[in-house]
């Protein structure tokens, strides 16, 4: 029987050593009917041609500026939409394969649950690959923030049901791109994947772990810590702006826990001297409804 076809989008940004070591973990995998493709999303070290000439059987496609997490992503979901492939698989550059059969145990679940649209394996540490990073999404609309809750998710479950999954290694039937709509641009990093989840599970799909499979991801490979300029400013103001969003899923304690967060975030930061403007910044943006590429990186 003919393996379906799949897609498997991966974005660089100045980033040719985790991009390379992601191309060359695929050749690990056994499902053989998989075609990576590159978005080289505006880099500027040069990585995006070093990542060609080394991998010149590999399609990569240069956006020629960063058009963010999204909006990268979604030039390889076009791509592989008109390409007609029948799923598509959205991977982080430092993601690697520990176990050879993790694309077809994927596919094999949303083959086999009619209402699947989208699922992921277990996503472990990369700097513990026996901890878990992410096994079960939540969001908690007293936050508006992503919870990860591998402690409290049943281990005897081969498949666990989540509001959201990360977009580091989440595969999608293309249908549902086309169905749902694109990743949204309006963060252009961080939230993609809350609001998409919420968008998936609106249309009456489920989102899926897969826990019989696992891969392994470096959480800062390509966007930093959570005390650099990118997370400082992103953060807050895409926590306002998918607030703003999604007003009427919020619990009622949400403007008690968001002035709570802001004045010990900004207490904290300022007696361990990180970086505390891009943080405020980031707040006024989302006050104002400012999106997409804000004022980092430069």
């Amino acid at each position: 029987m003919t393996q379906p076809d799949v897609a498997g989008i991966i974005l660089n940004w100045n980033n040719y050593k985790d991009t390379s070591e992601c191309l060359r973990s695929l050749n690990s995998l056994e499902y053989r009917n998989f075609t990576p493709i590159v978005i080289d999303n505006g880099s500027t070290d040069g990585s995006g041609e070093k990542i060609r000439e080394e991998f010149p059987d590999i399609d990569v496609c240069q956006t020629n500026q960063n058009l963010g997490f999204a909006g990268g992503m979604n030039v390889g979901i076009n791509k592989a939409l008109e390409e007609e492939f029948s799923y598509i698989w959205i991977l982080n550059n430092d993601v690697l394969f520990s176990d050879d059969n993790v694309l077809g145990s994927l596919i094999q679940t949303l083959e086999a649950v009619p209402d699947a649209g989208a699922v992921t394996p277990i996503v472990r540490d990369e700097t513990d690959s026996s901890g878990i990073w992410f096994k079960k999404g939540e969001i908690n609309w007293k936050t508006a923030t992503a919870v990860h809750s591998n402690q409290d998710s049943a281990t005897n479950s081969d498949l666990i049901e989540n509001q959201y999954i990360p977009l580091c290694s989440a595969l999608f039937p293309a249908s549902v791109f086309r169905e749902v709509g694109l990743l949204p641009e309006d963060y252009f990093m961080y939230y993609e994947d809350l609001e998409y989840g919420v968008r998936v599970r609106n249309h009456g799909y489920k989102i899926f772990t897969k826990t019989s499979t696992s891969i392994i991801h470096d959480q800062g490979g390509t966007a930093g810590d959570q005390y650099d300029s990118l997370y400082s400013y992103y953060k807050p103001r895409n926590l306002i702006l998918f607030s703003r969003k999604f007003n009427t899923r919020l619990d009622l304690m949400y403007p008690v826990c968001l002035i709570s967060w802001v004045i010990s975030e900004i207490g904290f930061r300022a007696i361990r001297g990180y970086a505390v403007s891009p943080f405020i910044i980031g707040l006024l943006h989302g006050i104002l409804g400012n999106s997409g590429k804000g004022k980092y990186p430069k």
